[in-house]
């Protein structure tokens, strides 16, 4: 597994293109990505560029969200089948497809305090497993 995520990221970078990097097939949001711009480069004059870019070869591009503090980027709604396109732009340092993230552990033996937090008259000791919705704690 190693050598395969290796070898793609040598040919992405031999070939000038941004490295992908890619999440399970069922927590993938179609046609979703997040771009990350190189930290050299100005950020509204990138973004300018690629928008640019996407629009003069009529690649349809939705700007979701425009990232300025924790990294140079953006977040697009782009059609799968163009992506490679933006991935050859010299200004992109990386592109992740966008997916949902869930959490679905249980912890065992729970020793940070919150049992002890959500504890009120009547009420079970928390068990480590956490209700979606949040109403547990």
């Amino acid at each position: 597994m190693k050598i395969v995520i290796l070898s793609a990221v040598f040919v992405a970078v031999v070939s000038g293109m941004a490295p992908m990097h890619r999440v399970r097939p069922s927590q993938r949001i179609p046609d979703s990505y997040i771009i990350r711009f190189k930290e050299s480069a100005a950020r509204v004059d990138v973004l300018r560029r690629v928008v640019s870019f996407a629009w003069g070869r009529n690649i349809k591009m939705d700007v979701t969200k425009v990232f300025y503090h924790v990294m140079p980027g953006i977040a697009a709604k782009i059609p799968d089948d163009r992506i490679e396109e933006i991935r050859s732009l010299e200004e992109v340092d990386e592109i992740y497809e966008d997916g949902l993230v869930t959490t679905a552990e249980a912890q065992k033996g729970v020793s940070w305090g919150l049992d002890r937090l959500d504890q009120r008259d009547g009420m079970a000791a928390f068990d480590g497993i956490y209700d979606p919705k949040g109403s547990i704690i």
